[in-house]
């Protein structure tokens, strides 16, 4: 790429155009690559093409064959929506679904077999929590009832698949802005039944939840007591075991943080917001009776954020909220590699927060949406990250 736009210099000159005309090699290489994110041999960020409907607080789920499904959101302050778009990479462009059969934000989906999607909870057209779920059929695109949970509505909560059972754990949440919830229910692929799971230990809004060597992990949240360090386990394979508190919590209570798992037991948990935003960084290693260590924090404090593990085993932290006011949030990035910490990388264009990112098959990351700085408001802009080669 530099030597072919070396020879767009070179050739300006020869065919007389003034020396001042020609650009500096990495400033016209970042701008081509910004303008052509798929281009061959670009790294860094790239402009994607924008989404037709502005969201945050939406999901965005990897396809099995490669797409990305951006469901919900928040469109406006308290504007909910029904649209439903997809990603695809090999284009750079995007394509309006089925939409859902109610308007939702802060809700999970979940991919199941046969690239189905289940939708699960969130809040409402009117704000409030909803126990509902749909199913996305990709064969007939259309969205189906799928049931309402046994334990009933929430918002902020988790879901995650268990390959172990064909079932999907759905965790935690709240109804309202302070309180948590303990209860959780069960999911069957197979026939599409919902039945009433263990109750966690301590109630838990906004929590995360990581599957761990066949393992689901719940770590942090908030409830009426405040952000929580304590973190459970639950095994598929001994469902009447229930939850089982970890010996050991986090050093750093967690609400609005994000857990990375990075393979051999282990789990990065990055940010937070008590009081103020956090930069500090703990990693979970679930070996044994699992232990957890304090590591360098990140260069930024945030929450709202998100973290992405990469092909190479980095961590990429993009955005989130400056502090507690959710009123700044931050452009910059952050790469992790183990052993080295954390370094400061490009910004993005667009500083958000409950935006999402998503690794895709070509190794680039999604990074869609999300609240931009006051003034702007919620955005549908995309950006795609591409890794330096290895």
């Amino acid at each position: 790429m530099k030597a072919v736009l070396r020879f767009a210099g070179i050739l300006g000159l020869v065919m007389g155009l003034p020396l001042f005309a020609c650009l500096d090699v990495d400033e016209a290489t970042q701008g081509f690559c910004r303008e052509n994110p798929l281009a061959e041999g670009c790294t860094g960020w790239g402009e994607g093409s924008p989404m037709a409907t502005p969201r945050a607080s939406h999901t965005a789920t990897l396809l099995d064959d490669g797409r990305v499904m951006v469901v919900g959101g928040l469109t406006g302050s308290s504007t909910r929506t029904q649209k439903v778009e997809i990603y695809d990479p090999t284009t750079n462009r995007w394509k309006d679904l089925s939409e859902l059969k109610t308007a939702r934000s802060d809700h999970t989906a979940t991919l199941l077999p046969g690239d189905q999607v289940l939708v699960v909870g969130g809040r409402g057209p009117d704000g409030e929590a909803l126990d509902s779920a749909e199913l996305y059929n990709p064969v007939t695109n259309k969205w189906t009832d799928a049931g309402t949970l046994v334990s009933g509505a929430r918002a902020s909560h988790a879901a995650l698949e268990l390959p172990a059972t064909e079932e999907i754990l759905v965790v935690g949440g709240g109804t309202g802005p302070n309180g948590g919830l303990k209860s959780a229910d069960i999911y069957s692929c197979r026939d599409g039944s919902w039945r009433r799971a263990a109750e966690l230990n301590v109630p838990r809004n906004a929590l995360s939840l990581t599957l761990v060597n066949g393992k689901a992990v719940a770590i942090g949240g908030f409830n009426e007591t405040g952000a929580l360090g304590s973190m459970e386990v639950y095994d598929p394979n001994q469902p009447d075991s229930g939850w089982k508190p970890l010996p050991k919590s986090l050093s750093v209570k967690r609400n609005g943080h994000v857990a990375t798992p990075l393979g051999e037991g282990r789990v990065l948990v990055t940010g937070s917001v008590e009081g103020a935003a956090s930069a500090g960084v703990e990693l979970l290693d679930m070996h044994g009776l699992s232990s957890v260590t304090a590591l360098e924090s990140m260069k930024e404090a945030r929450f709202g954020h998100t973290a992405t593990e990469l092909f190479s085993g980095q961590v990429l932290v993009t955005g989130g909220w400056k502090d507690s006011k959710e009123e700044t949030p931050r452009a910059s990035a952050e790469l992790y590699t183990p052993g080295r910490g954390w370094t400061l990388i490009a910004p993005m264009t667009t500083a958000r927060a409950f935006h999402t990112a998503t690794l895709l098959d070509s190794g680039q990351v999604l990074v869609v949406g999300g609240f931009a700085p006051m003034g702007v408001g919620i955005v549908p802009t995309t950006e795609l990250y591409n890794p330096p080669a290895e």
